[in-house]
């Protein structure tokens, strides 16, 4: 059986044995509709994917952004830790290019909520999401995705 992702009810359908139960509904609530605050943050930051003058602008032509800026609103809006979601949401479209050939190095320099996660990392602190660690080679620091991860040695 393959397990579908995406949505609970398509997951939920997923399970279900013969035709004798009603098929789940989706319930889709927006969650930047339940707080201002996050609302805002979300917007103000997640619109870096749709400009095209910003560092993410160079991909847009091989990886459409607007499916990225609405998961990165969602997520950003739906969970506590809003600054590390933000850039993990970001990551994901810095790796969707990357599979297609466009490397955004330094990406997270260009975000100021991200910066500092870059900073610390970069001076050796903590880094607690291995996909967005810079990594060492030669002596050199590089940011996450601007090297091939198989020659670099994370934090």
């Amino acid at each position: 059986m393959e397990i579908s992702e995406g949505t609970s009810a398509i997951f939920v359908n997923s399970w279900q044995v013969g035709g004798h139960c009603a098929s789940a509904t989706e319930q889709t609530i927006d969650p930047c509709s339940l707080s201002h605050f996050k609302s805002a943050y979300a917007q103000q930051h997640c619109y870096i994917l749709l400009n095209k003058t910003s560092i993410f602008g160079r991909c847009h032509g091989f990886v459409g952004p607007m499916e990225y800026y609405e998961r990165c609103r969602y997520e950003t809006c739906n969970y506590e830790s809003i600054q590390d979601f933000l850039c993990s949401a970001l990551e994901s479209y810095v790796q969707a290019c990357k599979l297609r050939g466009i490397v955004l190095e330094d990406w997270m320099r260009h975000v100021d909520a991200c910066e500092a996660n870059y900073r610390d990392m970069v001076n050796g602190e903590s880094c607690e999401q291995q996909h967005l660690c810079p990594c060492v080679m030669n002596g050199n620091i590089y940011a996450s995705g601007e090297k091939e991860d198989t020659l670099c040695k994370s934090w």
